[in-house]
Parts: C-alpha cells; structure tokens; sequence
C-alpha cells in the first residue's frame, strides 16, 4: 500500500553527513569525512564559530474562521503563503482561498475556484496555480452512490471547465470501485501527472487523454508527486517511512518520460516532504532536518532537525511551501490540531550548543527520539543526539550480538555516550561494573510524590536504594479467554488447575519452542537470582510447562492446517491465549476482538515488560545535563504521547491518554474465522471502563516480564526428554544448570 505521508524544515548549521548519494544511491560515506554529495552549509561552506546565519522558527496563528478540519492544502500564489480549504455551501462543497497578508490570513478566493461546487468533497484534494494563469483543481467525491475522482482546468482565472480523464470514471472490473491517483501535479507544457499504487500516469493538460502510463518500483512511496519545468518527482520510503530518496523523471521535447533518476540522502530521514523552487532545485524536509537537493542530485543540509518541530515525532506535515529565496512555511497536524510555522532567515543567527548529549540505543525508539527533539528545541544550548545501533530496516538481517559486542569495544576504549537506552542490553551487567550511575535522586522523589509509577521505580531500586534505570513505557502481557474469566486465574498456577477441569486442550496446538515462548518470560524474574538459577523455581516452572504441556495439543511443527491460538484467529475462542499490548492506541485492536466475542482478560501473572529502559552513563561527559534530560524524559510533556511502544510511567500523563479522544484510529478489520471463514469486526476505542483496568493493572504490576533468548534456548532443548519421560526432574534440571552456568556467569 502506498502510504501518505508529508514534510518540511529549514536553517543553516553544520551537521556531519554520512551516506548521502545519488543516482541509484551510488554515493558512499567519505572515511573521517562528510558524504561526497552533503555539503555542510547552504552554499557548502565550513561553518566554524563565527559563522553567523540561519532560519528562525516562530509559529503563525491560523484563520479563526477556518475549521482546521477543513485544511487540505498549504502552498503559494503570487509569491504570497496560501490556505486552501473545504468550504461548505447550501448546495454542497465548495473550495476557499486564504492569503497571508500583514501578518494575517484574508479570504481571497479567485472566481474559477468560487464558481467549483460537488456534491461531497473528500481527501484527496489539491489546487495547482501557475504562473502562466492555467489552474488546476484536483479532488475526490462523492455523487449519488459513486466515489471517484475530478479533475477542472481554469485557462483564463475566471472560470473553470471540468476535464476528468476518461479512465477515472471506468469502473475497475471485477472490484465495483473507480481508480484515481493519490496526487497530482502539472507540468510546464500543461500535462498532468497523477501518481498511483503502482504506476504513474501522464494524460494531455486540455484533453485529459492518458498519454503515458510508468510504472512504479516495488518500494513504497509517500503518494505525493510534485511537479516544476518538465520534470516531476516521487519519494520511495520503507516500511518504517524512512526516506530512500528522490525519483527525478524528465520529459523530452517528444513528450516521453526518460527512466527515473534517484536522488538519495539517508540524513533526511522520516516522514519525508518535497517542494520544487523556482530555480529548480528540490528542498526536502525529514526527521533529519532540511536539506537542498540540486538538479544533479547534489545535497546541502540547511538546517538540521533538531532544532525545529520537524523532528518532534508527534507532528506530521501536511506540506511545505517557499515564499521567496529565504522564506519556507511547514503546516503540521497532530492530535491536537494543526499548527503552522515560518522559517525566515536571520543573517544574526548563530546556533552553537554549549552541550552536546549522546544516547546510544540498540535498537528505534519513538519515545526517546521525541524526548531528544522537545528538549533541544526547549534548550537549544544543548543539542541531544540520538545513536541507533540497529535500525528498524537493518533488524532482520542484524548480528545483535556483533553490535553489543562493538559497544562493549566503545565503552572500554573510554568513548562513552551519556546516556544508555538498556533494551536488548544486560541492565544487570551493566550495574555490576558500576558502569551505571545512581539515579535514585531523581527517581525516588517523583515516586514518593506520585509522580511516577511506584511499583514500576521499587522494582528497579536496589536493596541499598539505588536506582541504575528507569523505563520509559510499560507494556502488559494479557491473557484473554472465552471459556474461562482469566481474571480468576492471574498466575500460571491457577491457570493450570482450572484448565485441568476441563476436558478440552485449552492451550490448544502448541510446539515445544511455542511452548517455552509463551511462559518462561513471565518466571526469569524468579528464576535468577543474583546470577544464579534458583533451583526451587526451576522445578516449580518445569512442574507448570509439563502441566501445560497436558492441556496442549502438542506437535512437532506448525503448518497452514495446525497453528497456535492466536487472537487473530477466532480458533482461541475455544480456549486461552496470550497477547501483549503496548499502549492504549495499540490495545483498541486486541480488546475490540475480545469485547466482540465476550471474552475475560487479565494482566497474566501480574507482570510488565519494561521499554525505553534509560540509565546515566557514569563518568560521562556530560553528567548534569544527562541528569536534567533524564528527569525531562520522564516528565508529562514526553509521556503524554502515544506511540504504541507502551504505556506511560508518568501517572499524570497515563491517566490522561485514557481521557483522549481516538475516534479518528476506529475502522473494520477482518480475522480468521477458522478454515476458510473470515470474520468482521469493529475496531474501538478502548472503553472507559476497560481503560481504567488497564491502568490498574499499570500500578499493580509487580515483576517484570523478561525474554532471554538464551535462557529459552536451553530450556526449550532440555524439555522434550523431560515432557516424553526419557529425563526426570533432576536430569532436566541439572542439564539446564550445565547449558546456563557461563552464561549466566559472564
């Protein structure tokens, strides 16, 4: 699916750039330097300390009249910053124009535009007006029972004539629906150019005759195209909406379409936007910040992200536009409204941190990505920068181990970060070589006074009272069920011996490694102690697995015929199954499926996976100021937003996701019914009462959910001789202290 999606920014400063390229991505990292096509200032010069210039960010109000729902669109005409917006009317929709003049908006809508009124107007919508006086009014609707797509032409500025292409209104066969592109854009000699799912389609600009059809590559693409000379342009991305680069296409005198060119530049980094200048010259915004791209795929960055709202990851920009040589506007949306802001460039300017502040991260982390961008936006003295030692794209193919080991290498050579994002990494190890400073003067009080979750910072503070870490977010491991209330049977115990009553295998198929997946994570806590295997639990947990292993039906594999229960297959509706959630965005799904078939759920033995694990490096080099952005991490301000990586720890900001409005995330989906059966379903918010259970279980959670890959690992190889009877118990457990002992020694 080709997802949507939009930005910008704008300012000169030096950023170090590595792997920026173009043409197929063929440029790579200069060693010790910058990436051959990056240059570091907006006319690549070597900014140094009395290097002056840059762009200041301030916001500017939108019209009070305009319902900031009805914004689609911001762009220019005449050189001025435009609105455009929805504008409804006694015979339908019509469209506005709103010109920012003397420090504010006035309605100034030409005539062609005014005479344009449909039925029902929904997104898309884009206006097109050139230089030249020929407009463009791009948009879907709805007629009568049919959605498809218009396109209107104005060549005079006074009126408009309607010119759709033919093949929008040709119904797909066999699909009952109509096809129109995501976007468009107009070319110098009038053609327009609509991008779709997978093609691109050039048809005359009078006639509306499609007249050549492109095909897209199997990336993903943001569903935007943008158009200046005989040129147009596309933005593939990933999965994850990171920025592969630019897709430069030119038109020849013939009116062909050459193959397209790429522009890459991997600084520029998410949520990616583009605007052409009047020069020619593409600027693109991302995470990363704002950059130039010239005609020969030839990059300068102007202004890196963190000092704007472009790199705050609860903005999304709908679109940017150039007023002048020095003058850029971004318009944002977020869950609390839209916001608009001018880059105007201040030849005073200067922007140099007093501080730098360095967080390493094994792997992406949203929450704390967001808290690096507000606090150096707030604190522009101090610059935090966020390392990722995996990317969510390099994950799968990723040597995790190779990585830790290099950070190993790193600390020991005395090249340290501030601070530690502990996910993936051995907390434990890390405290034990006093590599972790105490934190327990910033935690404990915000504990004490319920600032924080309690039970969350006592189960990281030490018996001498020290605190090493502090988790960010908080996820919950659930079990839901049909059959029987979960809420009666929290612990594995319990569980057991009501499924024991039972004359059905309530667990259903599982595997041995399914097996060892599912319950080991909720007993590691009480299995090692102090680097040891306790032994009492290990018989305790290899007593339940067998217990469970009996209300299974267990093989040997998984196939298309025989999975496990998942939530996602109506088949646990005859047993129990186990899901995690990780937040209140990501728990509409899973809870929607268990409201609609009735079904009891429980916060299973009691736990809570912590992420976004942060600690202080000691002797870092830059001590204080870890320790003030820690305690801003921690605040309401970062915590209050949602990004399905768990929830909160911060109460106040916990208990006020529970009151936000999630109307806007409701939709159908449809699951496995079993065989060939699909069922539909309604996707809902999280309802109050069940939203106020999940807080609950947040504040009462009292050990934490721990997957060791290792620890499953020699488990999951020892069991089988046990569960067939080939080992007893002191084989088994013997067997699983021998696999365990270095590691658990190193």
């Amino acid at each position: 699916m080709k997802k949507i999606m939009l930005l910008l920014l704008a300012a000169v400063l030096v950023i170090p750039g590595a792997g920026c390229g173009n043409k197929k991505g063929d440029g790579t990292g200069a060693e010790g330097g910058l990436s051959p096509n990056l240059q570091t200032g907006a006319g690549g010069e070597t900014l140094s300390e009395e290097t002056r210039g840059g762009y200041a960010e301030r916001e500017i109000s939108l019209p009070k009249e305009l319902s900031e729902e009805d914004i689609f669109q911001i762009g220019t005409a005449g050189g001025e910053l435009c609105l455009y917006a929805k504008k409804e009317q006694e015979d339908g929709t019509g469209f506005a124009r709103y010109v920012y003049r003397g420090e504010e908006f006035t309605e100034d809508t030409p005539a062609w535009l005014e005479g344009i009124v449909l039925e029902e107007v929904i997104l898309p919508c884009k206006i097109v007006e050139s230089e030249n006086g020929s407009s463009y009014l791009y948009c879907a609707g709805i007629e009568g029972e049919s959605l498809w797509g218009y396109l209107y032409r104005s060549a005079d500025g006074a009126a408009a004539e309607e010119m759709t292409p033919q093949d929008w209104r040709e119904e797909v066969p066999g699909a009952h629906y109509y096809e129109y592109p995501d976007d468009i854009t107009v070319l110098e000699d009038g053609s327009v150019a609509g991008i779709y799912y997978d093609t691109i389609r050039v048809y005359d600009g009078e006639t509306g005759e499609c007249l050549e059809t492109l095909p897209l590559s199997e990336d993903l693409y943001t569903g935007k195209i943008y158009g200046s000379g005989d040129r147009f342009y596309t933005v593939p991305i990933t999965v994850q909406e990171e920025f592969l680069g630019v897709e430069a296409y030119a038109r020849d005198a013939s009116g062909k379409t050459a193959p397209p060119e790429l522009f890459s530049c991997e600084e520029v980094g998410g949520s990616p936007d583009l605007v052409p200048l009047s020069d020619g010259t593409l600027l693109c915004g991302g995470r990363g910040g704002l950059f130039t791209c010239s005609s020969e795929g030839e990059w300068s960055c102007l202004l890196e992200g963190n000092y704007s709202a472009f790199s705050l990851e609860t903005l999304r920009c709908m679109g940017i536009a150039a007023a002048g040589a020095d003058t850029y506007y971004a318009l944002f949306e977020s869950e609390d409204g839209y916001m608009l802001t001018e880059y105007a460039y201040d030849a005073e300017l200067v922007r140099l941190p007093v501080t730098e502040l360095t967080i390493y991260s094994l792997y992406d982390n949203t929450t704390i990505k967001h808290a690096a961008a507000l606090y150096t936006r707030e604190h522009p003295e101090v610059k935090v920068t966020v390392e990722t030692g995996i990317s969510s794209e390099e994950l799968p193919m990723a040597d995790v181990k190779a990585e830790i080991q290099n950070l190993h290498t790193r600390l020991l050579a005395g090249d340290k970060p501030d601070l530690l994002l502990l996910d993936g990494l051995d907390r434990e190890a890390f405290a034990e070589q006093k590599l972790l400073a105490d934190i327990s003067d910033i935690v404990t009080p915000m504990s004490q006074n319920g600032t924080l979750l309690e039970n969350v910072v006592a189960n990281h503070t030490e018996e001498n009272g020290a605190v090493y870490s502090v988790p960010l977010r908080i996820s919950l491991h659930l079990s839901g069920s049909t059959v029987l209330d979960v809420s009666q049977y929290q612990d594995m115990e319990k569980l057991a011996a009501a499924m024991e009553q039972y004359d059905e295998k309530l667990l259903g198929p599982m595997t041995v490694e399914e097996l060892v997946s599912v319950f080991v994570p909720f007993a590691v806590e009480d299995l090692v102690k102090n680097g040891e295997l306790d032994e009492a639990a290990l018989k305790n947990l290899l007593e339940l697995l067998g217990r469970f292993a009996a209300e299974s039906r267990m093989v040997e594999q998984f196939t298309e015929e025989v999975t496990p229960y998942y939530l996602w297959d109506y088949s646990f509706l005859d047993g129990v199954t186990f899901f995690q959630v990780d937040g209140f965005l990501d728990a509409m799904t899973p809870l929607s499926i268990l409201t609609d078939t009735q079904s009891s759920f429980e916060n299973f033995e009691g736990t809570y996976q912590p992420a976004g694990e942060l600690a202080i490096l000691n002797d870092g080099p830059s001590m204080e100021a870890a320790r003030a952005f820690l305690e801003f991490a921690l605040s309401e301000k970062v915590q209050e937003s949602d990004f399905r990586d768990g929830f909160p720890v911060n109460v106040q900001a916990l208990e006020k996701q529970l009151d936000k409005d999630r109307s806007e995330y409701t939709g159908y989906a449809m699951i496995s019914g079993g065989g060939d059966d699909v069922v539909e379903f309604e996707i809902l918010p999280v309802s109050r009462e069940n939203g106020e259970r999940l807080i609950e279980m947040c504040r009462s959670a009292q050990k934490e959910w721990v997957e060791d890959e290792q620890i499953e690992k020699v488990i999951g190889e020892a069991l089988p001789a046990y569960l067939n009877g080939s080992a007893t118990m002191e084989q088994t457990i013997s067997t699983i202290q021998s696999g365990l002992r270095m590691y658990l020694a190193e």
